[in-house]
């Protein structure tokens, strides 16, 4: 399931836009893809949740979403029934990626619940290293 994802800012480079929750790249090159979400709550729920978080890639030269990155949590590992418990996945890898490119950093369905929203704390972006010359 995806996090909704904002625009703060001056946050994208030149050549990337955010449509829906994706990053789609307009200039191909070498990229720096980034995404940290941290999970919270401020009690253990009463069965443990498994949450993951994925990095994914649709390109229009294959078919399907491919899977860059991936992690999986657990709900309230060694704490106390009523102690806070929180939880951080970070992903970061440099892709070479193509125009048209779409970048989704997404959660399983059961973890959005426990998704920390700030910004310092859930984040998701990426950089050029490099840019394919234009044609």
């Amino acid at each position: 399931m995806s996090i909704s994802w904002r625009k703060q800012g001056g946050a994208l480079t030149r050549g990337v836009d955010l449509r829906g929750n994706a990053l789609v790249i307009s200039i191909p090159g070498l990229y720096f893809v980034y995404a940290q979400v941290t999970f919270y709550n401020s009690s253990c729920p009463d069965n443990r949740s498994f949450l993951s978080h994925n990095l994914h890639k649709l390109s229009t030269s294959y078919r399907g979403r491919l899977t860059l990155l991936s992690s999986m949590a657990s709900t309230c590992q060694d704490k106390h029934h009523a102690d806070p418990w929180f939880d951080t996945s970070y992903h970061g890898a440099a892709f070479k990626l193509a125009k048209g490119d779409q970048i989704f950093s997404v959660v399983s369905p059961g973890a959005v619940a426990y998704v920390n929203s700030e910004a310092e704390n859930t984040y998701f972006g990426l950089f050029a290293l490099s840019r394919s010359p234009p044609p």
